[in-house]
């Protein structure tokens, strides 16, 4: 439940805090010291609320994904350094410092775009190493779909499936769906994983054989309870 709300929440939270921002420092730009004052005083504990959630979500997330790609490093660290700065410049009535924060939430909110956009490739250039470990020729006397579709999710290259689903597919991280209560079939698994699904949310892994979509489909299945 906290998983799924996660994503939506962190993304209500940069809404609310790029346009708070965003009226503070055209109140400075415009020399307007007197509206700016009484609407910092009117929004003061909003902003702190809104400030920790924003932090929080993006840490939570960031934590959630295992090993976070250095877009994300960067754009958490482009948030954290603009709330001191914004903070500074406000108070000081710097219209300097109250851009550059506010160009680093731009910036962190076009890099967050940025790391969507490379897991979309990514995904769709997505391959599987072979291993020796796993049996991965249908045609083979000793073949096991389900641990071969086990080792795709865990190690197909771009975005393994786990990052998101965990490893018991019901980690729901970004907003991915708990693949233990999943009501689709073996063909409607195989056609998301193709094909994607919620505006990208899901990337497409478009570039894999039809053993492995087989294999990864049936581990998928295995995974309900």
């Amino acid at each position: 439940m906290i998983q799924s709300l996660l994503l939506p929440t962190h993304k209500v939270a940069v809404i609310i805090f790029l346009l708070h921002y965003v009226i503070k420092t055209f109140l400075l730009l415009i020399n307007k010291p007197e509206a700016l004052k009484k609407y910092t005083a009117g929004t003061k504990v909003a902003e702190m609320i809104i400030s920790v959630v924003f932090l929080i979500t993006g840490v939570w997330l960031i934590a959630e994904t295992g090993s976070p790609s250095t877009l994300q490093i960067i754009k958490f660290t482009l948030v954290a350094l603009s709330i001191p700065i914004a903070i500074i410049g406000f108070k000081k009535g710097n219209k300097a410092m109250a851009i550059t924060a506010l160009l680093f939430i731009i910036g962190a909110y076009g890099l967050a775009e940025a790391n969507k956009a490379q897991k979309r490739k990514g995904a769709a250039n997505a391959t599987v190493e072979a291993t020796g470990d796993v049996v991965t020729d249908p045609a083979a006397a000793d073949y096991n779909s389900i641990k071969h579709g086990e080792y795709i999710y865990n190690n197909i290259s771009g975005v393994p499936c786990k990052s998101c689903h965990g490893t018991d597919g019901k980690s729901m991280v970004g907003g991915a769906k708990d693949l233990s209560v999943t009501a689709l079939d073996k063909e409607g698994i195989k056609s998301v994983i193709k094909n994607g699904q919620n505006n990208g949310k899901m990337p497409a892994y478009s570039s894999l054989k039809p053993a492995e979509y087989d294999a990864l489909a049936d581990f998928v299945l295995s995974l309900k309870k």
